[in-house]
């Protein structure tokens, strides 16, 4: 959908609409259109934008010169090189299915031509790529931002875990009574809960006995994305399953496994297979350049443009 600025641009530069076969002479200076021989002013179709928009076009152009103008200020330069790779991938990915003159005929149908097809992505990217230039020069590493990367690769409190866990879900165990006809209101949940339990301790018991995890992972587990790679739960951040979870994974030594603890999904039996701790002072200085370095994000963006808006002095008409 065409921002409502291009949509101003196109329309203003759009000399006459005619019908099939006719041929297009130039409009008289100061029309924007005829129709059936009547001139449509130019001052006439402004106020008809407007109405029809009001102030958004001209908020958006507003907000597109002051990130030009911070971006100069900052020494952002945009290469025109880049813009034009952008904008050929992005063409490329709108062509996709399509021949040259179906191509065609969908952006006549939306208002454009290739040129002004061709010039709005283009001014979009040019746009795009100075506020990540933008971005990249002003963002700051935060401790709040230093922590969040540090835990995010390092785990909570700097110790990641690597571990696989069987988990008994009483929810699971009510739905499957459900599905086998069970009237739901006659289901007793305090049931269910010993029932899991059971399972998770049956689970515990055949591992004690030397059965394989992955084995008894994938026969009694309810967990469903866990289940079928051996019960290994990726990327574990120390928050998942709470605080008691968390607690017994740190009483464990590698190789060692848990008695069944609860959680609110259910309980669980948990192998620790690894741990690793790391220090924050000991990759503060790596975390900062990741941080400073990282390829700006929509949300980082976004807030920077709105926070030149908000910033500056702005009289709409």
């Amino acid at each position: 959908m065409l921002r409502p600025l291009f949509l101003l641009a196109f329309l203003l530069a759009t000399p006459r609409l005619a019908a099939q076969g006719e041929p297009v002479e130039p409009l008289p200076q100061g029309v924007v259109a005829q129709v059936n021989g009547e001139d449509i002013a130019m001052q006439d179709y402004l106020e008809y934008l407007y109405q029809r928009f009001g102030k958004r076009g001209v908020r958006e152009m507003v907000g597109d010169l002051l990130v030009e103008r911070e971006a100069a200020r900052y020494g952002v330069v945009v290469d025109e090189a880049e813009v034009v790779r952008i904008a050929n991938e992005r063409e490329e990915g709108m062509r996709r299915g399509q021949d040259e003159q179906t191509f065609l005929a969908n952006l006549e149908r939306n208002g454009q031509d290739y040129g002004l097809f061709r010039n709005s992505i283009e001014a979009e990217i040019r746009t795009e790529l100075r506020l990540s230039g933008l971005v990249l020069k002003t963002r700051v590493a935060t401790d709040e931002k230093i922590q969040q990367l540090f835990e995010r690769k390092h785990g909570l409190g700097g110790v990641r875990m690597e571990i696989r866990h069987i988990v008994a879900m009483p929810n699971i165990l009510r739905a499957e009574a459900v599905r086998e006809g069970a009237d739901p209101s006659t289901i007793d949940m305090e049931q269910l809960r010993a029932t899991a339990r059971s399972q998770a301790e049956r689970a515990r018991e055949q591992l004690i006995s030397g059965a394989d995890f992955a084995t008894v992972a994938a026969e009694l587990s309810h967990d469903r994305v866990t289940k079928d790679r051996g019960g290994k739960i990726e990327n574990y951040n120390g928050r998942l399953y709470g605080p008691a979870f968390r607690g017994v994974l740190d009483r464990l030594q590698p190789g060692e496994l848990s008695p069944v603890v609860e959680s609110g999904a259910g309980f669980h039996v948990v192998e620790l297979i690894s741990r690793t701790e790391t220090s924050l002072a000991e990759v503060r200085d790596a975390l900062i350049d990741e941080i400073l370095s990282a390829e700006p994000n929509f949300q980082e963006m976004t807030s920077l443009r709105n926070s030149l808006i908000e910033a500056a002095k702005i009289r709409l008409f």
